[in-house]
Order: structure tokens, then sequence, then C-alpha cells
């Protein structure tokens, strides 16, 4: 598939060769799939003051083979997830910081999870959150608490 906007062009491989199969033949996982790329877009929208800093820019989002699959593509991030290479104090902190950040955007990420957190090479801060399908807009403390301390956990039970 190839996407041109703004000037920027962007060739997009997918992971597997089967996924337009697996779209197309699933219209129940299609749907699902679809709701959770609408959230992301919302979310991307709501914490675009972090883009770039915290989470992946944005670069497009929308449908091509006329409305049948539906993507979002976000800048490549040049890391490794969570978990991959030893977590420091440093990694720790600028996490908890960027969820801090993304909770007083007022969303809740929704999926607080190793394989959506990558540590990057030679960048500051060292940590980008990635995948909102899952988030929701909330300003509950109550629920930002309920995420940061599942974010706190997963680091301490990386650090041992």
């Amino acid at each position: 598939m190839h996407v041109k906007h703004v000037g920027v062009e962007v060739h997009v491989q997918f992971a597997t060769p089967y996924l337009f199969v697996i779209l197309f033949c699933q219209a129940h996982l299609f749907a699902v799939l679809v709701q959770a790329l609408l959230k992301e877009v919302v979310a991307y929208q709501k914490i675009k003051k972090l883009w770039g800093i915290f989470v992946p820019r944005l670069i497009e989002y929308g449908t091509t083979c006329n409305g049948q699959a539906v993507f979002v593509a976000t800048e490549l991030i040049d890391g490794v997830e969570l978990g991959e290479v030893a977590v420091t104090q440093e990694v720790e902190t600028a996490a908890l910081d960027e969820l801090d950040a993304v909770h007083a955007c007022g969303l809740l990420h929704g999926d607080i999870e190793a394989r959506n957190l990558m540590v990057v090479r030679g960048k500051q801060p060292p940590v980008r959150i990635l995948d909102f399908g899952f988030s929701r807009i909330t300003s509950s403390k109550k629920l930002q608490e309920s995420e940061r301390v599942r974010l706190e956990y997963l680091l301490a039970h990386m650090m041992n």
C-alpha cells in the first residue's frame, strides 16, 4: 500500500501478508479492529502536544481499498520493547513521567503492557508509549492512579 499526505510519502509493508485476508473474511474481527483504530486516532488527537516526544507522531489515518481497509500510520520508533534491555532508573522515571503526561491530557491508556512501551536509542526521553487502541477519555484520578500503579508494578518487576 502506498499513501501520500502533505508531501510525505509513506510506504506501508504489513508484518504478515495475511492481514487483508483476515480483515476481509472476518467481518466481526474487522469491526473490532476498526473500533480500536478509531480509538487510536481519537487518542492521538487528544495528546497531540506529546507527538514525537512521548508518543510517535501520527502521520496519517484513513481508509483504502474502497473503504474496506482502515489504517493508522505513525512514525517508526527505533527501539526495543520494554524488558528486552535492562530497565534502568532513567527508563523507569521516563515511563512514569510519560504516563503522567498522557493522563494530564485527560486520557487513560487502557493497555499498559511491556509491548506498548518502547525503549529508544539515543533519544530523550528514552521511552515511547504506543498503542492507544484501548484508551479512553477520562479525568478520573482513581483510574489514572490505578493505571500508574500497574506501570509501577511492571517496571519494578523488570528491574529485579
